[in-house]
């Protein structure tokens, strides 16, 4: 029975998503310190949720410097829209890459 759960897919998948939670913990804990300085429980729990909020942050602007300084980035804008970004000195608009 036991090697049957193992191969499962639903139990691998559900085992996968544990490890991501348990990566994200580590890495909070790395980061932000895994002491909490609140006294009071509610305040504990506050700061839990803060560096939980602080950690979405962080990941959102890594993310976004991630995409937007990309070495070829307007490369792939270019490849995306099919224009050039060169203007044509007669019209002043894009041309179409053909």
């Amino acid at each position: 029975m036991y090697l049957s759960l193992e191969k499962d897919p639903a139990v691998q998948k559900k085992y996968h998503q544990r490890s991501k939670v348990e990566t994200v913990f580590s890495v909070i804990k790395r980061k932000f310190g895994d002491e909490l300085y609140a006294r009071n429980i509610n305040m504990r729990k506050k700061e839990v949720k803060l560096k939980h909020l602080v950690y979405n942050l962080y990941r959102k602007i890594i993310f976004l410097l991630d995409v937007f300084y990309t070495a070829d980035w307007i490369g792939l804008i270019q490849k995306s829209m099919k224009f050039d970004f060169k203007l044509n000195t007669e019209l002043d608009k894009p041309r179409r890459i053909r």
